[in-house]
């Protein structure tokens, strides 16, 4: 295996859940344009702010998690560069998933 095929495949499900772990325990306080869940609905106010936050944190854990095991069933079952390209997909896919989930939350709970 290749040194940067490794790093890809660290860097992807363990390096989002580690982001998203920092998220939990440092979460964005005030509505801020650098840091956190930015959209024109969550930053309407400081109670969508919070709520927005919290809940695509939530979303970016699974997300990571599922990364993570997808990669590791592809690494046993594919190469390393298959397994890097089909976690990548899973990443995105459920990344723009959890915005389209969190701003439809986000309508529902608010709107």
């Amino acid at each position: 295996m290749s040194l940067e095929i490794l790093i890809g495949n660290l860097f992807l499900g363990p390096f989002t859940l580690l982001i998203s772990y920092i998220i939990t325990k440092h979460p964005p306080k005030k509505i801020n344009h650098l840091y956190g869940y930015r959209t024109k609905r969550s930053m309407r106010n400081q109670e969508t702010w919070v709520f927005a936050n919290r809940h695509s944190n939530q979303l970016l854990s699974k997300a990571a998690l599922l990364t993570c095991t997808v990669q590791v069933i592809s690494i046993l079952i594919t190469n390393e560069e298959t397994a890097l390209l089909i976690g990548a997909i899973v990443l995105v896919t459920t990344l723009i998933y959890s915005v389209f989930l969190t701003e439809k939350t986000l309508k529902n709970t608010f709107d």
